[in-house]
């Protein structure tokens, strides 16, 4: 009997005790079993914060205060500051965060936001619309629907983002989480935004491994240094004697299209684009998508023009009404198409200039291939995701429309590259000296300087027009002022390219205020060197029009000029130049090929396999340094230094030789011999 009281006693202890557990864990906000709808409460606080709550902050100069139920958080300088508490949720199920906020003079970056921040659980993060401004209350819900084996989130009061930082006061009150069964919704699925599975990657392979892998990756570019060069130069004659009928012709292209397609999906597959720009593009176009467009780029400069978050607010919406999951291989490769369909377009355009220098198919679908199955293309808009091949088809679409004198046609589509890409504006000046060199001697000269005047007009209408739905409340003028402020966004001497200033130590430095030599910074000497540039450009534009004009023979083209010279002038550029990316010689590879098939000297076919295999190398490195197993075990070690110093000298070399074939071609035009290549050596014997 004695023992049954002392039975009965223990349970009742263990039940009372679990009883005052699970409500003191319910209190703090700690731990607990998922329920479906949960208020947080506000009201009984500890050291100026809610109990539960933790503050989180990049600057560590803000200000918290809780009263009457309401959160207040403040910050003089942008910050991302963030009010958070873990809660317990159940995997694939649908929930909607809600809450009033209410915003004093929040300006810059994301503004004020409800907020999942996963990051530092499973680095999968989502945001309701940023507030910017002041504001009264106002009810802000954010959908978003957990992933398999994700049962625990972080809730986050937020003012600012990751690389979104805002400033101001945000006050938040009545926040609650309720699970959401409705399906006239979309909620947006917590994803990881990186493409590693864990964070434990770079423990599971050692570092020597990770260093070895730079072995393959030279490996890959000599493979592909010997399939262009000795596969294809060195049998350029024999593939030009080939008779292909237009049935075979057709299955050509279809099998370069289809395994080009091929390639690039395993690619997506393989790497899941690279880890920050496929956050941004995912990131950005959902914030287009969800109707954010005036507030955009208030406060905020993002790294791309007004056109591709267009592009990519379209993508966002078409993959969220199909619910198409972002982190799988084809949701990825959704966000690939535009600069698949880049690859594409200049693949098309190559071949039916080809087609129109009358060469033979089997040689036409050899160009295309170049293109198509390029390995640098393959590897950027396949691994990297990058939009490099948009820029490059405008630019080559303009600079046919101009060969055609169709100015304005020409500016307008010009006008749609800066609007991909800011580096469109390099090949601005070259681009202005041919729209003035072909109006000497013109027929029509006063016709061709209205329709020069009106294509600029027209090109700065249309950049006015696209970027009009972003002003917000921004000045009328909004995009010039962010990209003069955007110059000095990335002061660094060179980004990871391989070039003349990386052969020199310059890789990561600051660009104004390092010396490069003799007390002479990265910066100026960037400078000075694309001065020289755009000032040798010129000159041999004006030179070879001025001999076209008087009928003397010369080996560069009228239509070839414009192409050659921009791939001259862009190259010498990205070599001497400062500011440069991995990626900004990738137009050169074909504008050279381009050059080829109007100008037909091999010479120009092999400069742009030259830098196929020079960029292909710079690509692969480049993002493999930054991947989240090899970027703290390689990157500035003796193997990446070893990798730097090697193709920086290989693509300065092939840089040299680029300007001895434009010395030669512009000062010997005696040299040309009509209907073949140049040196004597004859592309098609009797034609």
């Amino acid at each position: 009997m004695k023992n049954n009281r002392l039975i009965l006693k223990t349970a009742r202890t263990a039940l009372l005790t679990a009883l005052i557990l699970v409500l003191s864990l319910q209190l703090f906000g700690c731990g607990g079993t998922s329920v479906s709808e949960q208020s947080f409460d506000f009201t009984v606080t500890e050291n100026g914060l809610p109990k539960g709550w933790e503050i989180n902050s990049y600057e560590n100069e803000y200000e918290c205060s809780t009263a009457n139920g309401v959160i207040t958080l403040s910050s003089e300088i942008a910050d991302d500051l963030r009010a958070t508490i873990e809660v317990s949720v159940s995997p694939n199920t649908k929930y909607i965060l809600r809450g009033y906020i209410k915003t004093d003079n929040v300006q810059d970056g994301r503004g004020a936001s409800l907020s999942i921040d996963n990051y530092s659980v499973d680095k999968s993060c989502v945001y309701s619309t940023g507030i910017l401004g002041s504001n009264d209350w106002q009810e802000v819900e954010l959908t978003f629907e957990t992933i398999k084996k994700q049962d625990t989130i972080v809730v986050a009061l937020r003012l600012g983002g990751y690389s979104e930082a805002s400033s101001g006061s945000v006050s938040f009150r009545d926040v609650s989480l309720v699970q959401d069964d409705s399906s006239d919704q979309y909620y947006q699925p917590l994803n990881p935004w990186s493409s590693s599975t864990n964070d434990s990657d770079s423990d599971t392979v050692d570092a020597e491994t990770l260093k070895a892998f730079f072995a393959v990756i030279n490996w890959a570019a000599v493979i592909a240094a010997v399939v262009l060069i000795a596969g294809v130069l060195a049998n350029r004659r024999r593939i030009m004697k080939l008779n292909l009928s237009d049935s075979r012709y057709k299955l050509g292209i279809a099998i370069v299209i289809v395994a080009g397609l091929i390639i690039r999906f395993l690619l997506v597959a393989k790497y899941k684009g690279h880890d920050t720009d496929m956050n941004c593009w995912i990131a950005w176009g959902n914030m287009i998508a969800s109707g954010n467009i005036s507030t955009f780029y208030v406060g905020t400069w993002y790294d791309y023009p007004p056109a591709y978050m267009l592009v990519l607010g379209l993508l966002s919406a078409i993959v969220n009404f199909f619910g198409i999951n972002t982190s799988s291989a084809f949701g990825l490769f959704c966000y690939n198409i535009p600069p698949i369909l880049g690859d594409i377009g200049c693949m098309v355009l190559l071949m039916k200039a080809a087609q129109k220098r009358g060469l033979p198919k089997s040689y036409v679908l050899t160009l295309g291939a170049l293109v198509f199955l390029n390995p640098a293309a393959m590897f950027l808009s396949g691994a990297w995701c990058q939009i490099d091949c948009i820029l490059t088809f405008f630019l080559v679409l303009s600079f046919i429309l101009i060969n055609q004198n169709r100015r304005i046609p020409a500016a307008l589509v010009y006008a749609t590259a800066v609007l991909f890409k800011w580096q469109a504006l390099m090949f601005g000046p070259i681009l202005a000296v041919y729209y003035i060199v072909t109006i000497y001697k013109s027929r029509n000269v006063m016709r061709d300087i209205w329709l020069t005047v009106a294509g600029v007009a027209s090109a700065l209408a249309l950049i006015f027009v696209v970027s009009l739905p972003f002003k917000g409340t921004q000045s009328l003028f909004w995009i010039v002022e962010k990209f003069i402020a955007a110059q000095g966004s990335y002061d660094y001497a060179s980004v990871e390219a391989y070039n003349f200033i990386a052969l020199c130590g310059g890789n990561w430095p600051t660009a104004s205020a390092d010396e490069f030599i003799l007390g002479i910074s990265y910066k100026a000497f960037g400078v000075f060197s694309i001065a020289i540039a755009i000032i040798a450009g010129s000159v041999a534009m004006i030179s070879t029009r001025r001999n076209q004009v008087l009928s003397i023979k010369t080996p560069i083209s009228r239509e070839g000029l414009l192409f050659l010279t921009s791939a001259f002038v862009m190259s010498w550029i990205f070599t001497f130049g400062h500011y440069m990316h991995e990626r900004y010689i990738f137009p050169v590879l074909f504008m050279l090929l381009f050059a080829y098939v109007y100008c037909k000297d091999w010479r120009l076919l092999l400069l742009s396999m030259l830098f196929t295999i020079t960029c292909f190398a710079n690509e692969m490195t480049a993002m493999y340094v930054v991947s989240d197993a090899a970027a703290d075990v390689v990157r500035g070690g003796r193997e990446h230094s070893d990798m730097i110093r090697f193709w920086s000298a290989v693509e300065t070399a092939v840089e040299i030789y680029f300007a001895y074939v434009m010395i030669k071609l512009v000062a010997k035009p005696a040299e040309m011999i009509q209907g073949g290549e140049t040196n004597g050596k004859s592309m098609a014997k009797g034609r």
